[in-house]
């Protein structure tokens, strides 16, 4: 009796696995199957490298961030029409620097760095500019009444600091 048991087990085995298996006279019913079957998938070999993504920029790059006191490095930052009366910004790198419109009255930068910083139209009434380094800072409708100043100070090329009351 289990010999009869294993032979039906077997025969229902068999049975279902031939069904299941793919055949070569397929009726085309399942026509999605067959177009996944006749297409091989990828290997890696068959993959071709892309090339790297490129990036367009959607927006303005960032703004240099800096953060204004003594010795500060405020280069390229972008500081217009900032407050900064009475600043102790002394021996700070402002190279570059766009401080146009800025409130800089009585603030103190001496000794700091202001070559090419634009300055057009910046408050600098009485702030001390002894031994700063304003060559080729664009000082236009810049505000410089009583600023402080002394033989090393270092204007743009033919500015005249006496002319704007300095």
């Amino acid at each position: 009796m289990r010999i009869m048991w294993f032979l039906r087990v077997g025969l229902m085995l068999a049975f279902v696995l031939a069904s299941c298996a793919p055949s070569g006279t397929d009726t085309g019913t399942d026509s999605v199957d067959q177009s996944a079957n006749a297409t091989p998938l990828p290997t890696e070999t068959d993959v071709q490298p892309t090339a790297a993504p490129t990036y367009t920029p959607t927006a303005p790059p960032q703004a240099i961030v800096c953060n204004p006191g003594p010795a500060a490095n405020c280069k390229g930052a972008d500081l217009r029409g900032a407050g900064l009366r009475e600043a102790w910004l002394f021996d700070a790198n402002l190279s570059a620097a766009d401080l146009s419109g800025a409130h800089l009255s009585n603030a103190n930068l001496s000794d700091a760095d202001l070559w090419a910083a634009n300055l057009s139209g910046a408050d600098l009434t009485g702030a001390n500019l002894i031994r700063a380094i304003l060559r080729g800072a664009d000082l236009r409708k810049a505000v410089l009444s009583g600023a402080k100043y002394n033989a090393n100070t270092k204007w743009p090329e033919g500015f005249d600091p006496e002319a704007t009351q300095a």
